[in-house]
């Protein structure tokens, strides 16, 4: 769309005979296709998720008040969030609910295991909850930083406080050995369990 319009057009046949006006075509041009991408932004930002740009979908996410699911998605890399901003609606009905713990930690990549106080044996101090969170190591930088921001998220989006609370990490790890018919390939498969 930004090739198709060229800001020469905009000044006076007359005047662009003059040597500043093509300096002044190249600074409008380069204004102007910044101006399209994001005009681009605003028309699919509720229509075309798969259009929009990651910082997009994230100012979405903070305007609808889910701030902090954007700090966890901040922390979390090659990873396509568009499909988050299908599902924000549901995410706001089950604010506060185990079913919508799962499901945004399942929209981030995450796999969690949620056992709420009346469900464990013996039954736990009231209105607490116990998580197991399983993430790809492929995907986190910072294991750390993470760890904090999905604390965070949870203590904001639903309503028990959280008594437990383990990370497991997984990691694949792959190893070539020469034997003497020829070489044979060796996988392990691990994981790093943490508990804060």
């Amino acid at each position: 769309m930004t090739s198709e319009i060229d800001s020469i057009i905009y000044v006076p046949e007359k005047l662009r005979e003059f040597e500043l006006y093509p300096k002044i075509q190249a600074m409008l041009n380069y204004i102007m296709e910044g101006y399209f991408t994001e005009i681009e932004d605003v028309r699919y930002k509720y229509r075309g998720p798969d259009i929009v740009r990651d910082e997009v979908i994230q100012e979405i996410i903070n305007e609808l008040g889910f701030k902090y699911i954007s700090n966890v998605m901040q922390t979390i890399t090659n990873y396509e969030f568009n499909i988050l901003l299908e599902f924000l609606g549901l995410i706001n009905l089950l604010k506060g609910s185990k079913e919508g713990l799962q499901l945004v930690l399942k929209l981030l990549g995450f796999e969690a295991i949620i056992s709420e106080w009346w469900e464990l044996n013996p039954v736990g101090v009231p209105y607490t909850f116990i998580i197991t969170i399983i993430m790809d190591g492929s995907f986190i930088q910072d294991p750390v930083l993470t760890l904090n921001k999905v604390k965070d998220f949870i203590r904001e989006y639903v309503f028990p406080t959280i008594q437990n609370i383990d990370f497991q990490f997984n990691f694949n790890f792959a190893q070539k050995n020469v034997n003497f018919g020829g070489f044979w390939k060796a996988k392990y498969s691990g994981s790093i369990i943490g508990t804060t």
